[in-house]
This record gives C-alpha cells, sequence and structure tokens, in this order.
C-alpha cells in the first residue's frame, strides 16, 4: 500500500454524484406525488399528500446532514452547537433500526469535529446493516464510536471492507478511489488534517460484537 496522492477536484467528481444519489430517491418521490394529485380522489390524494410530507422531512435531514458532512468548512476555531450535529445525525438516521447513544462532553464543538463525527458515525454504521447500537463519545477534539450489533443473528454484523479501512489510513488501496470508498477517503484526509490517525479494534463476546473507531493523535500508539 502506498500513501495517498488523491487531488481535491477528483475528491469532488466522486463526492458528487453520491450525495445526488441519496437525494434522487426523495426528490424523485415528490416530483411524482406531484404529478398526480390532481388526478386523484380526495382520500388517496390526502394519503400522497402525506407521503410527499414524508419525502420532503426526509429530504431536508438529509440536506443538513450532508451540509455538515461535506459543506462545513472544517475549521479548528468556528463552534457550533454539539445539538445540532446530534440532530443532523439522527435525522438522516430516523427510519433506520440504528439507535444513537451520545456522551459529548461539551456543549459546543468546532466545525471540524463536528464534520469529522458525522462522517465517521457514517462509516461505522454500515457494520450494522440489520440495525444495532451506535455509540459516540467525545470529549474535546477526540471521538470514540462503537457499533454494536443487538442480537446473535447470522449477519448482524459485517466487516467494513478492506478499502475503506485502507484509505482511512490514508493508504491508496489496490483498486483505486471510487464511489464507494470516497467518503472514507474523505475522512481519512480529515484525520490527517487534524494531527490524527484512527485506531480499530473488533470484539465479540457471546453472540454481540462491537467494532470501535478511536481517534490518535499522530505518534500515540496505546493499545
Amino acid at each position: 500500500m502506498t500513501k495517498q496522492v488523491f487531488r481535491a477536484p477528483d475528491l469532488a467528481v466522486l463526492m458528487c454524484p453520491r450525495m445526488c444519489h441519496d437525494f434522487s430517491s426523495k426528490l424523485n418521490t415528490i416530483l411524482m406525488l406531484k404529478d398526480e394529485l390532481t388526478d386523484l380522489d380526495n382520500e388517496r390524494r390526502e394519503e400522497a399528500a402525506d407521503f410527499v410530507g414524508q419525502a420532503a422531512d426526509e429530504l431536508h435531514a438529509r440536506l443538513k446532514f450532508f451540509r455538515l458532512a461535506f459543506a462545513c468548512r472544517p475549521s479548528a476555531s468556528e463552534m457550533i452547537p454539539v445539538r445540532e450535529m446530534i440532530e443532523a445525525c439522527e435525522g438522516m438516521f430516523e427510519n433506520t433500526q440504528l439507535t444513537f447513544s451520545w456522551e459529548i462532553i461539551q456543549e459546543k464543538c468546532t466545525t471540524r469535529f463536528a464534520t469529522l463525527a458525522v462522517n465517521l458515525v457514517t462509516i461505522i454504521q454500515t457494520a450494522l446493516p440489520r440495525g444495532g447500537v451506535v455509540r459516540v463519545h467525545g470529549e474535546g477534539e477526540n471521538l470514540t464510536l462503537t457499533a454494536q450489533n443487538i442480537r446473535n443473528i447470522q449477519g448482524d454484523m459485517q466487516a467494513l471492507p478492506e478499502d475503506i479501512m485502507q484509505v482511512l489510513m490514508c493508504f491508496s488501496p489496490e483498486n483505486g478511489i471510487d464511489s464507494k470508498n470516497v467518503q472514507a477517503c474523505y475522512t481519512g484526509l480529515l484525520l490527517r488534517d487534524m494531527g490524527k490517525k484512527l485506531q480499530t479494534e473488533f470484539t465479540q463476546d457471546e453472540g454481540i460484537n462491537r467494532l470501535l473507531f478511536r481517534t490518535i493523535a499522530v505518534g500515540d500508539e496505546r493499545v
């Protein structure tokens, strides 16, 4: 593996389709139902209007989340309320089988902390295809995230792909950067710019699987 040499324009080219894909499904639902409203009877029109409202709420939640994840300038001095970050994450994953537990010591955090946190949440939750618990602990600019399954059922938890782990560590994967691992690439660059790296750990105990992400300073080799 070699260290990444990745240009910002290339990153943008891959990130934009990712965001457009996540927006398009809800937007298409809204547009389709909007066109059909005039042809429906009162009862079905009311039901369709409810679907439009729900899709619009989900689209708004995604917009808030992606604005914080990708459109917010990661700054060491600009502060936002921690509650804003928590609401963005919970809104994004509201209609999933994920449960969040938050333990953030401070009431406000830097925008770079918030941007890093929501990106790490997005990545670690992919290990829970059937739902589970994501715990987020933060103090200062240090983060610890744990993803844990809630049932002893095969497939409850899956390992993250090797290329995702590689780009999180700022290494170029064998098949290069693509739309599936570009967010992890972006997150790895955020970590590097903050002088941090990611420590990972996977444990199993009587059917309960846990995946841990911990941000540590470069040079810190704690176990």
